[in-house]
């Protein structure tokens, strides 16, 4: 799930990302994403778990933000299309395969990080 860049937002307008904030002080990271995705998007999640960790670096643009990316499922007992809870904040929220993404100069950057690095949210180990 991947949206536009955050209105009035400098770093990253235009590019696509992920629902993204801060934790609050003594959340989970599980909970952090589950509550997030929520409130940016009226998704519930179910089976949240940590993805991988993006090292984020773009000096020209002076980036350097540490991301914890996570995953999970959507809980298809409520309803399953994103809804733009934040039009302040975001253009919009649309699905996206993996494989679709835009070339790294229009991802935001811990996006390109690990597109770059060839990582894929829905391969395992077993299906590499």
């Amino acid at each position: 799930m991947l949206s536009q860049a955050p209105r009035g937002w400098s770093r990253g307008r235009g590019d696509q990302q992920r629902a993204r904030r801060l934790c609050a002080a003594g959340e989970t990271w599980e909970k952090c994403a589950m509550r997030e995705v929520l409130e940016e998007t009226g998704l519930h999640l179910n089976n949240v778990c940590y993805a991988t960790v993006v090292n984020g670096i773009k000096l020209e643009d002076n980036y350097h933000y540490v991301t914890i990316l996570m995953r999970g499922e959507v809980d298809t007992c409520f309803p399953s299309e994103p809804v733009n809870l934040e039009p302040d904040k975001n253009e919009g929220w649309t699905w996206t395969k993996w494989e679709d993404l835009p070339a790294e100069q229009h991802l935001f950057v811990p996006l390109a990080c690990i597109k770059k690095q060839g990582y894929h949210p829905f391969r395992t180990e077993s299906t590499k």
